[in-house]
């Protein structure tokens, strides 16, 4: 299980809501709250919005640090296609936004 779904379940129970209601309440099916709940599938960006504003929660409540690791893993596999000069141009990049936001650059990969 996910820790998007035990925090959808746990929230769902909280507000004594059973799947089926807050599948009627959003517009999706029993079977997508169920599988949600279950880790065997994934909401959309949307669908969690969604969910988040009918529980009367944050939406960060729901996703945690899942959806930062995700994007990650994203990313991460997409700087392996690029040649080593786009690792270095993007580095300085981030490096740039690092430096304009205050925050501490050395945990920026060196590639």
């Amino acid at each position: 299980m996910s820790i998007f779904g035990i925090r959808l379940r746990d929230t769902r129970r909280t507000k004594n809501l059973t799947q089926e209601k807050l599948a009627e309440a959003t517009g999706l099916s029993q079977a997508a709250i169920s599988q949600f709940e279950k880790g065997e599938r994934v909401p959309t960006p949307s669908t969690t919005d969604k969910l988040a504003k009918f529980l009367g929660v944050e939406r960060e409540l729901l996703v945690g640090h899942e959806e930062v690791a995700g994007q990650a893993k994203i990313l991460m596999r997409n700087l392996k296609e690029l040649s080593p000069e786009s690792r270095r141009e993007i580095t300085k990049i981030v490096e740039k936004y690092l430096r304009a936001e205050g925050k501490d650059e050395q945990n920026t990969p060196r590639t």
